[in-house]
């Protein structure tokens, strides 16, 4: 069984007070204009793999414990224009999208 922590020990000798008061707000992020990666690739030739992951999460009634389980597989589509990938990523989007 771990050992709980003694938090007035690891916290003695830090100075809460020095400690400015928070706005609640997140702090602004920088915008860093990139060239979309997808314009390298237009007119090239891909090949193209789809990586499925399942998990699947198993709680007891009381919700006192829980498990877990994985599954990943790699479906090789294969060989294709990167516009052709494109299309084909998008219908799959779509599709689910309308089925789930």
């Amino acid at each position: 069984m771990p050992v709980e922590p003694n938090w007035e020990q690891l916290l003695s000798g830090i100075d809460f007070t020095k400690l400015p008061e928070g706005d609640n707000k997140a702090p602004m992020m920088e915008t860093v204009k990139k060239e979309p990666p997808e314009s390298k690739m237009v007119g090239r030739k891909v090949f193209v793999q789809k990586v499925v992951t399942e998990v699947w999460i198993y709680t007891d009634i009381e919700g006192k414990s829980f498990g877990h389980q994985g599954i990943q597989d790699i479906v090789v589509v294969g060989e294709m224009q990167y516009d052709d990938a494109i299309k084909l990523i998008g219908e799959r989007k779509t599709r689910r999208r309308k089925s789930g």
